[in-house]
């Protein structure tokens, strides 16, 4: 199961113990978990990466 999928499991199934756990809603808890947590991740900061510097190649010629 990748992480998206594993992510919006473990929050339906948190929907789940707070109605009690109640059986006949796993495709209304998916759906909210999923919408839940897609709406999390385009509000998420992107990571950003860190830029190195890099030295100038030398052709070892000498002018």
């Amino acid at each position: 199961m990748d992480s998206l999928q594993h992510k919006i499991a473990e929050r339906a199934y948190h929907h789940f113990l707070q109605r009690g756990a109640q059986h006949g809603n796993d495709r209304a808890d998916w759906l909210t978990a999923e919408k839940e947590i897609l709406a999390e991740s385009k509000t998420a900061k992107p990571k950003t990466r860190k830029r190195t510097t890099t030295s100038k190649r030398t052709t070892g010629k000498s002018r």
